[in-house]
């Protein structure tokens, strides 16, 4: 784990994200992270193959996903498939937290089935950027919850996937 680089995008000249794994034999880059107008991450455009879920557990930001800008607002979750140009950016004049999850398709596949089932059906869809979870929404806490478990495992080097 490399945590000088967190927060820092590095491009592959195609324009696609090399992302900063937390584990390489468990391609996924979990964190519990911030905003703030001009950050190093604000407002730089990429992609990767991996899905991406932001969740804003204080304050509001902006998210464009394909050219789409959305607002997230405290308990708002964005879903980011796989292959779609996005980035973050500031709406206001401070600090804004969030938990993210940028992970690579494989390890959310248990098995062919749900690889052909579930997962390529979604990440291959072109019709599918992003889904907008919103805080009032029914499962939107709960989506919430889970990316702020994921990060509170990682933190303790346990992924532990129920």
């Amino acid at each position: 784990m490399i945590i000088a680089k967190r927060g820092i995008i590095m491009k592959r000249s195609d324009g696609s994200e090399i992302v900063n794994y937390n584990d390489e034999s468990f391609p996924s880059y979990i964190h519990d992270g911030y905003i703030y107008p001009g950050c190093t991450w604000e407002r730089v455009p990429h992609y990767h193959e991996d899905i991406e879920m932001i969740s804003v557990y204080s304050g509001s930001m902006g998210y464009s996903v394909g050219g789409v800008n959305i607002t997230l607002n405290k308990g708002d979750t964005l879903f980011v498939n796989s292959e779609k140009i996005h980035y973050s950016f500031s709406t206001l004049d401070r600090v804004v937290s969030y938990y993210i999850a940028v992970m690579h398709p494989s390890i959310i596949c248990s098995s062919y089935a749900v690889e052909e089932k579930a997962i390529k059906p979604i990440i291959t869809d072109k019709s599918i950027p992003f889904i907008h979870f919103k805080a009032d929404d029914f499962d939107g806490p709960a989506v919430q919850n889970i990316l702020k478990e994921m990060c509170k495992n990682a933190i303790e080097n346990e992924f532990l996937i129920t």
